[in-house]
């Protein structure tokens, strides 16, 4: 005769321990691109560029807080053909601007992640060569790739896309507030 806890639902022992860890990490290892594939889909929707080549590198995301506010932030490497197919759609693309970031845009980047994030993301302000795309997606926005506003509100909604030429990376910031 088995023996079973408490209630009589399931029956003790290793194998079932092993079946449920197996599921467990079943899930957990399913549940991670399938985060990560909704911050893709959205920096693809927004730049209007195909980047399901990139490999995810790096992915933190904070929203789901109130309102959805929270910061995210995106790493995607690229190699051979796609590296060279997504730097000539970038190169002369309406929208993406030659490095250096404006003043307000490194302003942002440094000062939207915690300690812990910046550790994790390497310095914006090293990369000499690539574009940049900026999305101001603010409700009181006039011009959504200008980003002279962008300290003159309460509140932040705006997107940040960078293509480092040299390492072939792609560097995706958002911050909803």
């Amino acid at each position: 005769m088995k023996k079973t806890v408490p209630g009589g639902l399931l029956p003790q022992g290793k194998a079932v321990l092993r079946r449920l860890m197996a599921l467990l990490s079943t899930v957990l290892t399913l549940s991670l691109p399938a985060a990560c594939s909704g911050e893709l889909s959205q920096a693809s929707r927004e730049l209007g560029l195909n980047l399901s080549a990139g490999q995810v590198v790096e992915h933190l995301d904070t929203h789901g807080g109130f309102h959805g506010d929270g910061r995210a932030y995106l790493e995607l490497r690229f190699e051979g053909e796609a590296a060279e197919a997504l730097a000539g759609a970038i190169t002369g693309r309406e929208g993406w601007e030659p490095l250096p970031l404006t003043a307000n845009l490194s302003g942002a980047v440094d000062g939207c992640l915690s300690e812990d994030e910046a550790g994790k993301i390497p310095k914006i302000s090293a990369i000499r060569n690539g574009f940049y795309c900026f999305l101001d997606r603010h409700s009181e926005s006039t011009d959504e790739k200008d980003d002279s506003e962008l300290f003159s509100r309460h509140s932040f909604n705006c997107s940040l896309a960078i293509y480092d030429l040299e390492e072939d990376t792609l560097y995706y910031f958002t911050l909803d507030t």
